[in-house]
């Protein structure tokens, strides 16, 4: 999902607009606040961080092992013998 110009909020602004980008976001967009022009935080429904959250080990799950099958041949047999050093 893009984030479009109507989604980036600034901070000060978003005060009085919470009940409104709430009900925005629950409805399907994702809104960004900003901070003295930078962002800042973003407003995400509670059900859809849920599910990130859910992803989040089988994500680093995968890049564990994805980086274990990239080592070289000499590393993993470091490893089988308990000389975990590399030179």
């Amino acid at each position: 999902m893009s984030i479009r110009a109507q989604d980036v909020v600034p901070i000060s602004e978003a005060r009085a607009r919470l009940t409104e980008l709430a009900e925005d976001v629950v409805a399907g967009a994702e809104k960004v606040l900003t901070k003295n022009g930078a962002a800042f935080v973003a407003i995400v429904d509670a059900k859809k961080l849920d599910y990130y959250h859910e992803l989040e080990p089988n994500v680093v799950f995968r890049t564990c092992l994805l980086a274990v099958s990239c080592l070289p041949r000499t590393f993993e047999s470091r490893c089988r013998t308990g000389l975990r050093s590399v030179p």
